[in-house]
Parts: structure tokens; C-alpha cells; sequence
């Protein structure tokens, strides 16, 4: 707990943490998502709404007493995302507020950069029990988030919670701004433990006890990332074992959004995330070389037609016993 902290001060911190927040994850998805799109040269647009809102008559009963959440103003082939962030005045804590770097980082990577349908049609949003977007792209939120955003100088699809290496954040002028950065810089790895400590919480493992509604369909959607990773990983040509977590997860990151172009419906992503859970497992228990080879290819090329890669993968588990 930092004691000489001040909540007057919070609205001017939290958009400093989105701005730093950003910066490092729409650099990450240019580099591993966007490379060689010649049109691509920012994240899709969104603002950031904070909002404190009037002290309410019961005192908030959870731990984090700051949420967020992602509303889609979209126009056709126009994207806008507003992430907002509210708590209530007078009952923000130290602890929340260090929270809202992982909170912007999830709205960000999980909704605010979710692409639009091939069509060009507005988003909608994704229901709560998904494990796609709930747990799958939650996983690949926090991996970027440790790797891109908190410095951890490990990351992988088995590592304990990262510590964060020491971070120094250079002022490039002098002013507020400039005082805003190196307060961000100065706190990072205190925001990383936040983090953990607030998925925990989010799945039901942490000291509060309490186990989401939808917690099961989360941790489908991130155990089959894990899944994938580590298969991933396995394919490198890397001896250290930390440029083939940072290589696999590059691959994963591309993975995602190219699923997220392909599909339609929440059905279609319960069957991919379905799939790779049942193709991942096999992969990594039975698959042998040729197969595995058509499994990295459906895994690393386009995806025309989410109908046909998904009957590819499913077809390479069915000789196997899982």
C-alpha cells in the first residue's frame, strides 16, 4: 500500500497507464500481427472514457474496486472502440488503481482490437461465457502484456508469474507528461503483480474463494492456447528456451487475429477452440512428423475458409486415442 498516495490523483495516473499500456501493446500486434500490411499503421482507433461516478450508499464488497469494460461505436468499415474505466469516488485503493494497467491491457487486446467481419459490418459484443474471447484471448492478453508491456524478461506457456525485470522509462522532455511516464516506469513491476493476483481472483484461485460464473468456458479457450504454445515452442529451431516461448508466442499472436477475421458466430468459435484443444493434446502426446507438419501449417498459413481449417484439424485427431 502506498500510503502517500493521493485518489485526486487517479484520473490523471490511469491515462497515463492506458497511454503507456497502448503504446507497448499496439507496437507488439504491428510487429507480430500487422508486419508486411503496408496499410495497417496503427491499431484500430478507440478512446479510453474515465469515469469516477458518485459515492454509492453500500460500500463496494469486492476486492477491485475499479472495472472496465469495451463499447462498440462502430460505423460500416469505420471502427471505434471506447474502453471505460469507473470506480466510485472515495473508495478507490492503491491496489485498484496499480490494476487498471492490466484491465486496459485485456479491453484492449481482448475487444477494443477485435477486427471487424470480412463484411465490414459492425462489431457486436462477445458473450460473456465465450472461451474464445474470455479465456483464449485473455491468455494471449496476458502473455503480451508480460512480455511487451511489464518487461518480464521470461514468459512461456509453463512459467510461474513473471517478475519483472527492472524497467526505466526516459522522459524525453520535461513536464507532467514526461512526470506521468517515469511514475508508470517506476511502478511496473508492482502493476505485474496486480495482474496475477487479479486473474487469480477472475478464475477462482485466488484468496477471495470465489469461482466465476463462467470460469469452466474460460479456462477451455486459455488451456488450449497453452496447448498451442507449447506446440509452437516445441517447433522452433531455438536451443534457448526463452527465444522459443518468444518465437511461438509472435506465431499465437498471428494465430488469433487470423481466426478472428475468419470467423462468424460464436458456434465457430467454440468449434475452433474445441478443436485446437483436441489437436494440441494429440499433437503434443501422439501426433507423429507428417501430421504434425500439416498441423504447423493450418496453425502458421491464412485461413480462407474457418468451415475447412476447422475439419482439417479436427481430421488429423481422429486416428488417435484422446
Amino acid at each position: 500500500m502506498n500510503n502517500n498516495w493521493n485518489e485526486a490523483d487517479a484520473v490523471r495516473q490511469v491515462a497515463a497507464i492506458h497511454s503507456y499500456v497502448v503504446a507497448s501493446l499496439s507496437a507488439a500486434l504491428l510487429e507480430w500481427v500487422w508486419q508486411g500490411h503496408e496499410y495497417v499503421r496503427s491499431a484500430l482507433p478507440h478512446r479510453l472514457d474515465i469515469a469516477p461516478v458518485a459515492q454509492s450508499p453500500e460500500p463496494a464488497p469486492a476486492r477491485w474496486r475499479i472495472q472496465a469494460g469495451t463499447q462498440f461505436l462502430d460505423q460500416p468499415r469505420a471502427p471505434l472502440a471506447v474502453i471505460r474505466l469507473t470506480w466510485t469516488a472515495g473508495e478507490l485503493d492503491w491496489e485498484s488503481l496499480l490494476s487498471s494497467a492490466w484491465l486496459i491491457a485485456h479491453e484492449f487486446v481482448c475487444h477494443a482490437q477485435r477486427l471487424l467481419p470480412r463484411d465490414g459490418s459492425p462489431r457486436t459484443p462477445s458473450g460473456r461465457d465465450c472461451p474464445f474471447y474470455g479465456g483464449w484471448m485473455e491468455e494471449v492478453a496476458y502473455a503480451l502484456f508480460c512480455t511487451r508491456v511489464a518487461g518480464a524478461s521470461y514468459i512461456g506457456p509453463d512459467a510461474m508469474p513473471p517478475v519483472p525485470h527492472g524497467v526505466v522509462v526516459a522522459a524525453s522532455d520535461e513536464g507532467p507528461e514526461a512526470d506521468d511516464r517515469l511514475w508508470v516506469g517506476a511502478h511496473l513491476g508492482e502493476m505485474a503483480r496486480v495482474a496475477v493476483d487479479f486473474r487469480r481472483d477472475r478464475y477462482g484461485t485466488g484468496m477471495d474463494g470465489r469461482r466465476h460464473l463462467f470460469a469452466q468456458q474460460w479456462e477451455l479457450g486459455a488451456h488450449a492456447v497453452r496447448l498451442l504454445w507449447r506446440f509452437l515452442a516445441s517447433c522452433t529451431s531455438y536451443e534457448v528456451v526463452e527465444k522459443r516461448n518468444r518465437a511461438a508466442l509472435a506465431q499465437l499472436v498471428s494465430l488469433s487475429f487470423r481466426i478472428q477475421s475468419a470467423t462468424r458466430s460464436p458456434d465457430e468459435l467454440r468449434r475452433v477452440v474445441n478443436g485446437c484443444l483436441l489437436a494440441g493434446q494429440t499433437a503434443l502426446s501422439f501426433m507423429k512428423n507428417p501430421d504434425k507438419a500439416r498441423f504447423l501449417q493450418l496453425l502458421t498459413q491464412p485461413i480462407p475458409d474457418i468451415a475447412v481449417w476447422s475439419y482439417k484439424l479436427e481430421a488429423l485427431c481422429r486416428t488417435f486415442p484422446v
